[in-house]
């Protein structure tokens, strides 16, 4: 194994791993180009290719240090570099409650480490040299291999850099047109845009999730209220928010709420003049242009959309749940028999 020729069998597998690595990172973040170009799906795919791109640095180097002992200065310089900031990446995915991404960064780093030579019992099959020998001004381009020089690893690692920032923006919404008449991320996540219009003015989103409700309330005898779906969207920046009547304060996202109502009787109904609770204890009344409800003559199916802002929102997964209390009579103001106050709190999950 310390032969001048023989290869270094650990650093082969683990150039062998990386390759593997970053070939299928890559794959698959080519794969998820069908499903989004932005939120939860492009905020992973910038992952993908950054750790790709790392995967393709190193195994350049562990490649072309498989039939020499490594040096031990560039050899640290690398773990330490590797390590903070894989390691800061996968802190960062955990934060953002992106499990696949922090695991990919363990992965990553379980990869590297199997082509060094960790342990006493590997440094002694595998050991450093201190330093390459000093060959004169002359000699020095001529006499040294390529990766051994320092020009050569300043190209690899501006080429990571550049690889990674150029993948960022490649995945980046805002360079690809989409329709913004149509809400984004629908159910089955094959369609996303990169704002959300309320009341006339438009918010850039960072991230969205669809909860699935088929909540259906059929308490009352003037008709049923069914809750289809809730999406939470995470705004990109907290955004000055003008309410009707909280003032002024900052949201970081909304919280859009479908819901479709079938009256049996001629009825006035108002969720978009309602207020809502969410878990983190706030509450909000519909400051949004919505007005799709009111007047609903009896065998009458209307379906329609409540926004209302978010003020604290540090995911789109950290609301668990909503309570919606609004109100519901008869149309005829003389009979009170239909006469009801909705209030009902339906589970995000």
């Amino acid at each position: 194994m310390e032969g001048k020729n023989k290869i270094n069998v650990r650093r082969l597998v683990g150039a062998s791993l990386l390759t593997i690595f970053a070939l299928g990172t890559l794959i698959y973040a080519q794969a998820l180009f069908e499903i989004t170009w932005v939120g939860i799906i492009r905020q992973y795919q910038h992952f993908l290719y950054f750790y790709a791109a790392w995967a393709v640095g190193l195994a350049i180097w562990y490649f072309v240090t498989i039939k020499s002992k490594p040096i031990k200065k560039d050899e640290i310089i690398v773990k330490i570099i590797f390590f903070f900031v894989i390691a800061l990446n996968a802190i960062y995915a955990a934060l953002l409650g992106d499990s696949n991404a922090t695991f990919l960064a363990v992965l990553l780093m379980i990869c590297y480490a199997v082509g060094c030579p960790w342990g006493k019992l590997g440094y002694k099959k595998h050991p450093y040299i201190e330093s390459t020998s000093e060959p004169t001004d002359s000699q020095h381009s001529s006499s040294l291999p390529w990766y051994k020089t320092w020009w050569a690893w300043l190209v690899i690692v501006a080429t990571i850099i550049f690889a990674s920032g150029a993948f960022i923006i490649m995945t980046d919404g805002s360079f690809r047109n989409s329709d913004n008449s149509t809400d984004p991320f629908e159910e089955s996540h094959k369609s996303a845009a990169n704002t959300i219009n309320v009341d006339y003015k438009k918010y850039k989103i960072k991230a969205v999730k669809t909860y699935n409700i088929n909540y259906t309330d059929k308490s009352w005898d003037g008709g049923s209220i069914k809750i289809n779906k809730i999406k939470i969207y995470q705004t990109a920046k907290p955004y000055k928010f003008d309410s009707a009547n909280d003032g002024n304060f900052k949201v970081n996202g909304f919280a859009r709420i479908y819901m479709t109502i079938k009256a049996q009787e001629d009825i006035n109904i108002y969720p978009t003049q309602g207020t809502y609770n969410y878990s983190n204890g706030e509450q909000h009344e519909v400051d949004s242009s919505e007005d799709w409800d009111g007047k609903i003559n009896a065998d009458v199916i209307k379906s329609g959309t409540v926004t209302l802002p978010i003020e604290h929102l540090s995911s789109t997964s950290s609301i668990k749940n909503i309570r919606m209390k609004f109100e519901g009579y008869d149309q005829d103001e003389d009979d009170d028999s239909l006469d009801k106050d909705f209030d009902f709190t339906v589970d995000l999950k």
